[in-house]
C-alpha cells in the first residue's frame, strides 16, 4: 500500500495545525497585554497626570528662582550704591556740623574738652586695664594726665578767633600756669593756630611769658625751627619742678646750719645760697663763707634739636677770711659729687658744708 500521500498530508496537516496554534497563542498574549494596559491606565491615570503636572510646576519653579536670583543681584548693586551715597552724604553732613561748631564756638569746644567731669566708673578703668594703649574715654584720659602727669599746671583759654571758610583755620590763646611754687608766678601764654579740616595744630606763637621763666628757657625759644609746643610746655613744667626742688634743698641746708651767723638768699639770684659763720681749724678761728650754687640749665652746643629737659649744675665755693683755695674747692666738690651720686643732693651738700664748718 502506498502511504506516502497520507504521510505527506499528515505532515502538512500537522504544519497547518501548528501554524494555527501559534497564531492563536500570539493573539492571546496581545490580548492579555492590552487588557493589562487598560487596567494600568485605569488605576494609575490620575497619578501619571499628577506627576506630569508636578514636573511642569518644578520647571516653572526653577525658572522663577533663577529670575528672583537675577533681581536680587541687581537690587543688591542698587542698594550698595544707595548706601554709599547715604554714607557720603552723612560724612558731608558730619563735616559740615564740625565746621559749623568750630567756627561758631571754638572756645567753648576747647573748654568742654578740657573740663574734668569725674566719671563714677572711671576709678575702675586703670585697675582693669592690662595694656599700654591710651584710655579711650577722653575725659578719663585728661583726668589721669592732670592727676599723674601734670598735677601742678592749670590751663585757661583767654580768647580765640573764628576762622573763615576760605582759610579753613582758627586760632586760640591758651595760658599755662605752673602752680607748684606758691612764691613764684611762672606762666606762659601761647597763641595756637589750628586747621579745621584735620583738627591739628599748624603753628604757635608765644604771646606772653613770665620774666624768670623766659630768662631760664630762653635757649629753647631760639631754636630754629621752633620746638614743638608740647616740648615747650614740658620744658617749663620740668623747670618749675627743679626750681621747687632747689628751694627745698636750700631750706634744708638753712635749717641744718641755723646756728651760723648768716644764711642768705638773694631774690635776684635764686640759684645761690650763702652760709657764713666761724670755723675752728687747728686752734685758729676763720671767718668762713660757703656759697652753694644750684643752677638749672638747658643743654648747650650745636646739637639740633636741643634737649628740652632741664639739667641741674651744683658747685660749692669756700672762702676763709676772704681768700679761697682752688685745690680745697676742687676737693670739696669732688666729695660733694661722690656723696650726691650715692645718697642724693641734700646729703652731698650737707656733707660738704659739714666738712667746712666742722673739719675732722
Amino acid at each position: 500500500m502506498d502511504f506516502t500521500s497520507d504521510l505527506v498530508s499528515g505532515i502538512e496537516l500537522s504544519k497547518l495545525d501548528g501554524g494555527d496554534s501559534g497564531t492563536h497563542s500570539n493573539s492571546s498574549i496581545i490580548g492579555n497585554e492590552q487588557s493589562n494596559f487598560e487596567l494600568l491606565d485605569a488605576n494609575e491615570r490620575q497619578k501619571l497626570k499628577l506627576q506630569d503636572e508636578k514636573e511642569a510646576l518644578l520647571r516653572e519653579r526653577n525658572l522663577l528662582l533663577e529670575e528672583i536670583a537675577k533681581y536680587k543681584e541687581s537690587d543688591l548693586v542698587d542698594e550698595n550704591a544707595g548706601e554709599a551715597d547715604k554714607e557720603t552724604s552723612k560724612a558731608d553732613e558730619i563735616n559740615a556740623n564740625i565746621r559749623a561748631t568750630l567756627d561758631s564756638n571754638g572756645i567753648a569746644l576747647f573748654k568742654d574738652i578740657l573740663s574734668i567731669v569725674k566719671d563714677p566708673t572711671s576709678s575702675n578703668v586703670r585697675s582693669s586695664k592690662y595694656d599700654t594703649l591710651p584710655i579711650l574715654t577722653l575725659q578719663s584720659r585728661i583726668q589721669y594726665m592732670k592727676k599723674y602727669t601734670f598735677p601742678y599746671m592749670t590751663l585757661s583759654i583767654n580768647s580765640g578767633e573764628e576762622s573763615t571758610e576760605s582759610e579753613n583755620e582758627g586760632s586760640i590763646t591758651c595760658e599755662f600756669k605752673f602752680t607748684r611754687n606758691k612764691d613764684t608766678n611762672f606762666s606762659i601764654e601761647l597763641q595756637v593756630n589750628y586747621k579745621l579740616s584735620a583738627l591739628t595744630i599748624s603753628d604757635y606763637h608765644i604771646t606772653n611769658i613770665s620774666p624768670d621763666l623766659k630768662r631760664n628757657i630762653g635757649p629753647l625759644l631760639e631754636e630754629s625751627p621752633p620746638l614743638n609746643a608740647n616740648l615747650i610746655i614740658f620744658s617749663c613744667y620740668e623747670f618749675d619742678r627743679l626750681y621747687f626742688k632747689r628751694l627745698g634743698v636750700f631750706d634744708y641746708l638753712s635749717s641744718e646750719f641755723d646756728y651760723l651767723t648768716t644764711s642768705r638768699r638773694d631774690p635776684n639770684h635764686p640759684e645761690l645760697l650763702v652760709l657764713r659763720g666761724d670755723a675752728i681749724v687747728n686752734d685758729h678761728t676763720f671767718d668762713v663763707e660757703v656759697v652753694v650754687q644750684f643752677k638749672i640749665i638747658f643743654s648747650s652746643g650745636n646739637k639740633v634739636p636741643r634737649d628740652p629737659r632741664p639739667l641741674s649744675s651744683i658747685h660749692v665755693q669756700v672762702k676763709k677770711d676772704g681768700f679761697q683755695s682752688s685745690a680745697e674747692n676742687e676737693s670739696l666738690n669732688y666729695i660733694c659729687r661722690t656723696v650726691t651720686k650715692r645718697s642724693g643732693v641734700k646729703s652731698g651738700l650737707l656733707e660738704a658744708c659739714r666738712l667746712v664748718f666742722h673739719p675732722l
